[in-house]
C-alpha cells in the first residue's frame, strides 16, 4: 500500500495537474507581453534619443533572440538583458549644458532669494505684433513677499480641445506688480513641439516667469486660445508661501535642468506639486493628467472663489476675451475687472 502511494506521489510531482500548467502558462505569457511592451518602448527611446541606427539595431538583437530562444524562460531572460542597458542609459539622461533653444525659452529666470524679498532676472515681458513676430525684451524685479495680495489660476484651452489645457499662476502684489508663471517645453533649434516626442526627453523644462500682457495676452488677442482666469481663496500668506516654493523650485531647475516629460513633469503637475497633498487628499484624481479639467478639481477642492454649483457659468464669467480695450499696459487691469 505505502509503495504505491509513493508511486503516485510521484507520478502527481512529475505531472503537474492541468490547473497548474495553465497558471504557470499565464504568468509566462504576461511576463512575455510585458517584455514585449517594453521592448517597443525601448526602440522608441532609441528612436528619439540616438538615432534610427541604434533602434534598429536593438529591434533586429530582440528578434533574433526570440527566434533562437523560441516562447521559453531564456527569451525572457534574453529580452531582460537587452533591455535594462537601454532604461539604465534611458535614466541617467540629463540635457546637454549647450543646448540652443528657441527664442522664446532661450533665457532662463535667475532667482536671488533675500527673505522676504524675491529678485528675479530674466523676467518675460515680449512685445507681440503677431504670434511669431515680437520683441524680445526680458527685465529685472523685485518683489516683497510681506507685499502679496492674491492667486489667480489660469487654465487656456487650444484648438477646441476640452480635455487638455496649459496651466499657469498668476501672483499679485498690493504695490501692483503681477507675475506668472508658465511652465514650458523648452523646444531646441530644429525641433518641433510634440506630445508623443515629450515622453522621451525631447525638451527641457522652463519654469517662465512673465509679465500677464506676454504669457497671458499671447495665447487669447494672438493665439485665439481660450483662457479662464479664476480667483483663488488662496490667502495672501498662503499665495506668498506658494510663490516661494515655486521660485526656490525654478533655482533648482537653473542650477540644474531637468527633462520635460508630457505626463509627469508638466504645466500641470510641476505647478500643482507643493499643493498636492491638500488638492488631492491623498487620492489619486485622473483630472491631474486631463488638465482641461484642472480647474474644476481646484474648484471640488474648495481653492477657486466662484462655488457655484453651475460651473459652467462660473467658467463663462472668468473667460477673457480675445481682444480687450487699451494697449498693452492696461491688458493686466482688464482681465482683473473681469475675474472679479
Amino acid at each position: 500500500m505505502f509503495g504505491r502511494s509513493g508511486a503516485a506521489s510521484r507520478r502527481s510531482a512529475a505531472h503537474p495537474p492541468p490547473r497548474v500548467k495553465c497558471k504557470g502558462r499565464i504568468v509566462f505569457l504576461a511576463a512575455d507581453v510585458v517584455l514585449l511592451l517594453t521592448g517597443l518602448w525601448c526602440f522608441t527611446a532609441l528612436v528619439f534619443c540616438s538615432g534610427w541606427i541604434m533602434a534598429l539595431l536593438f529591434a533586429a538583437i530582440a528578434c533574433c533572440g526570440r527566434y533562437c530562444c523560441k516562447a521559453s524562460f531564456r527569451n525572457l531572460c534574453f529580452q531582460l538583458v537587452i533591455q535594462l542597458p537601454v532604461m539604465v542609459w534611458f535614466w541617467h539622461l540629463a540635457p546637454a549644458g549647450d543646448t540652443v533653444y528657441q527664442a522664446p525659452w532661450a533665457k532662463t529666470a535667475e532667482v536671488t532669494v533675500l527673505h522676504p524679498f524675491v529678485v528675479v532676472n530674466n523676467v518675460r515681458d515680449f512685445h507681440y505684433r503677431t504670434e511669431t513676430d515680437y520683441d524680445v525684451r526680458y527685465v529685472q524685479e523685485l518683489y516683497d513677499l510681506r507685499q502679496m495680495e492674491s492667486l489667480h489660476l489660469a487654465v487656456s484651452h487650444w484648438d477646441g480641445l476640452e480635455k487638455i489645457a496649459h496651466t499657469m499662476l498668476s501672483f499679485s502684489f498690493r504695490d501692483g506688480k503681477r507675475i506668472v508663471l508658465s511652465v514650458e517645453t523648452r523646444v531646441p533649434e530644429g525641433k518641433r513641439q510634440g506630445a508623443w516626442s515629450g515622453l522621451f526627453k525631447q525638451f527641457g523644462l522652463g519654469m517662465v516667469w512673465g509679465t500677464e500682457r506676454d504669457l497671458l495676452q499671447l495665447r487669447t488677442r494672438f493665439r485665439r486660445e481660450t483662457l479662464y482666469f479664476y480667483p483663488t481663496t488662496a490667502t495672501p500668506e498662503e499665495a506668498a508661501e506658494l510663490f516661494l516654493a515655486l521660485m526656490e523650485k525654478t533655482k533648482r531647475f537653473t542650477e540644474k535642468p531637468v527633462f520635460y516629460n508630457t505626463l509627469f513633469r508638466n504645466c500641470t503637475t510641476v505647478l500643482a506639486e507643493p499643493v498636492l497633498p491638500v488638492l488631492l487628499n491623498g487620492k489619486l484624481d485622473i483630472r491631474l493628467f486631463l488638465n482641461g479639467f484642472f480647474d474644476e478639481l481646484v474648484r471640488d477642492a474648495g481653492f477657486l472663489q466662484w462655488t457655484g454649483e453651475d460651473f459652467s457659468s462660473v467658467k463663462n464669467h472668468c473667460r477673457i476675451p480675445e481682444f480687450l480695450p487699451g494697449g498693452d499696459e492696461e491688458y493686466s487691469d482688464h482681465i482683473h475687472k473681469i475675474a472679479r
